[in-house]
């Protein structure tokens, strides 16, 4: 009663499938990757990691705050240069 789709064959056994009683024999058919366990385990570390939509909002915040930082420094330098403060102490307000 074999069938050519393994798990829906009758005579067929895994490897971690127990003989409760008598003795067998068994001749292996498939390994690795190509068993029904190693498919599944493929198919599992082949999806996607998906970016949730709370790690793009922090994301998105990161980069505004990120931007909003330069460009406050660029503001600050550029107005202290142009009101003649020291540059050491410009650079120190930025920073």
């Amino acid at each position: 009663h074999t069938h050519d789709e393994p798990h829906e064959s009758k005579n067929l056994a895994f490897n971690t499938s127990q003989c409760t009683e008598g003795a067998a024999v068994g001749v292996v058919i498939r390994t690795s990757d190509r068993t029904l366990i190693g498919m599944v385990a493929k198919l599992a570390t082949a999806t996607k990691v998906q970016v949730s939509t709370l790690q793009k909002e922090i994301s998105r915040i990161v980069k505004f705050v990120t931007i909003l930082a330069l460009v406050l420094a660029l503001m600050i330098l550029i107005i202290g240069f142009s009101q003649g403060v020291r540059w050491q102490l410009v650079v120190n307000l930025v920073i």
